[in-house]
């Protein structure tokens, strides 16, 4: 009898230790930016630097955003999470998607590391340079000294590769990018001859999705009438907000956009014994490609060359009836500037 309550004892007391240890294994999310490179490779270099696969990994979850500045300096932004409560992050700077995603993998596997040999979670380090960084100490041990950092980093850490030496930590910044350009613009179409103007732009980005806003203003131009009694004397002033898709993975940087804008139209008689004024409204649709190229670390220029379709087309007459101009039914425009990143 006593055998049998003492096997039972065991048989719970096994149970209660197989209930107790955690079935979770390590996790990694990734999410780069034009899908420079993919969750599988970064796992690959990792369970390469760490020699075991993340499954058997105690559970300790990573998240990876892999992107790029308006400066086309690449960044990536490591966080750890300890089930569900965010532990630690790490930023890397590099000059290229690879070599930010092989850092990525480094600091994650040193974080593993100290993971697997402390036999607890053990987050990112987010002070020591990539460089320097092993698996961290703890909290109470903590030095900034690189001999006390020697002496803490487990035998068995990977080292950081050659070529990501040189990554740095910088603060936490987000994917959003502003431009702020100024240029002049040439229009074919809305008024009677081509019309040069000047243009401001403000542009919006987000990854490799934008926004952009302008206006611009047209000088005025004098046109004969067709009964070459009398002429028009006429001017222009618009804006509109347009949707951009950019890829800026190589230099120029291309963009397509497309949109809508407001064209204010007036013109008024010139020799003539009566002279009226008239004010027209003129919506468009507007579709333009567009190119720019870095010329200093915030400094580029832009070039857009597009075509515009008007949706009503407005007659300019004199007092007896001769026509000066009417908007065309598809009209032209391009545009060069300088811009500067904010």
């Amino acid at each position: 009898m006593t055998n049998l309550f003492s096997k039972r004892g065991c048989w719970v007391a096994l149970g209660c230790c197989l209930w107790s240890v955690p079935v979770e294994a390590a996790e990694l999310q990734v999410r780069a930016h034009d899908q420079c490179i993919s969750a599988d490779d970064i796992r690959s270099q990792v369970e390469a630097l760490v020699k075991r696969p993340l499954s058997e990994l105690p559970a300790l979850s990573f998240q990876v955003e892999i992107g790029r500045d308006a400066q086309e300096r690449w960044h990536v932004l490591i966080q750890s999470f300890v089930p569900g409560v965010a532990r630690g992050q790490r930023r890397i700077e590099g000059g290229a998607c690879e070599e930010v995603a092989e850092a990525a993998a480094v600091a994650i596997a040193l974080a593993m590391s100290a993971t697997i040999q402390r036999g607890e979670a053990w987050p990112l380090d987010e002070r020591d340079t990539l460089a320097e960084q092993a698996a961290p100490a703890p909290p109470t041990e903590r030095t900034d000294a690189p001999e006390a950092r020697s002496a803490a980093r487990p035998k068995d850490a990977p080292q950081a590769p050659a070529d990501v030496v040189g990554a740095r930590s910088q603060p936490e910044a987000g994917p959003l990018g502003m431009r702020v350009g100024l240029g002049i613009v040439l229009d074919i179409g809305l008024l009677p001859a081509p019309a040069p103007g000047a243009q401001l732009v403000l542009h919006g980005t987000y990854y490799a999705l934008g926004l952009r806003l302008y206006g611009a203003m047209y000088g005025s131009q004098t046109h004969a009438a067709e009964g070459l009694r009398g002429a028009g004397e006429m001017a222009l002033a618009l804006g509109g907000l347009m949707a951009c898709i950019e890829h800026r993975s190589q230099t120029p940087h291309v963009s397509a956009c497309a949109g809508a804008e407001a064209a204010a139209i007036s013109g008024e008689g010139r020799g003539v014994d009566i002279s009226h004024e008239r004010h027209a409204w003129v919506p468009v649709l507007r579709a333009d490609l567009g190119l720019s190229l870095p010329l200093a670390e915030a400094i580029g220029a832009w070039l857009h060359v597009g075509m515009m379709i008007p949706l009503n087309r407005p007659e300019f007459v004199l007092s007896d009836g001769q026509r000066v101009h009417r908007v065309a039914r598809l009209a032209g425009r391009g545009a060069l500037g300088i811009e500067l990143t904010l």
